[in-house]
């Protein structure tokens, strides 16, 4: 070291004292441990000045990196939201459309059901209301019928009567013209039993 050379070439001339050479060596000492502080700190500054410039670089590419995957990634998934809705949208207008042609079949079915349910009723109707007329024809024709065969057996049976009534009055007149002649001839000649025909009537 210079400052202990100096100092034992003092002490040696006589120039130098011990102390003396003793705080040069320890001056010394002190300005050579600070300047290798002075220039380890300086590259420990350095080096996380690099590191922080690195890293800071490192964190921009990171960054970048990062905000690049993030934009692709929300355009994939813009993408595929639009795909989904897409589908979705499609499988809804489907559906819609389906419902919608659904309502209409069940719709013309229920109609045409009703058709057929009013035609059937309709016939029902019309068979009845025939059956009805024809009931009615057959009774009045019935009642006719029942009325002329009653007004045939009440003729049929006031003609028999008259009848019977006639041949009746007509044996009682014989009766009593015989009965006045015997009568009349009775002093000359015994009188001769009258015989009485029964007059018979038929039933027609």
């Amino acid at each position: 070291m210079d400052a202990v050379s100096q100092g034992v070439q003092g002490m040696i001339k006589g120039t130098e004292t011990l102390q003396g050479m003793l705080q040069k060596i320890g001056q010394q000492i002190l300005n050579d441990t600070i300047k290798v502080i002075e220039k380890r700190v300086k590259s420990f500054i350095a080096g996380e000045l690099l590191q922080t410039a690195t890293a800071g670089a490192e964190a921009a590419k990171r960054k970048g990196v990062e905000a690049g995957a993030e934009a692709v990634t929300i355009t994939g998934w813009r993408g595929l939201l639009a795909r989904w809705l897409g589908v979705e949208t499609g499988k809804t207008a489907a559906t819609v459309a389906g419902a919608q042609q659904r309502a209409a079949a069940e719709q013309g079915g229920l109609l045409s059901m009703m058709g057929k349910w009013v035609s059937g009723v309709r016939a029902w109707l019309f068979g009845e209301q025939a059956k009805t007329a024809a009931t009615a024809t057959g009774v009045a024709v019935r009642t006719t019928a029942e009325e002329a065969g009653s007004l045939k057996s009440l003729a049929l049976s006031a003609a028999t009567t008259l009848k019977r009534i006639a041949h009746e009055a007509a044996g009682a007149a014989a009766a009593a013209s015989a009965t006045a002649c015997g009568s009349g001839s009775s002093s000359t000649a015994p009188s001769a039993p009258i015989r009485r025909r029964r007059s018979s009537s038929r039933w027609r």
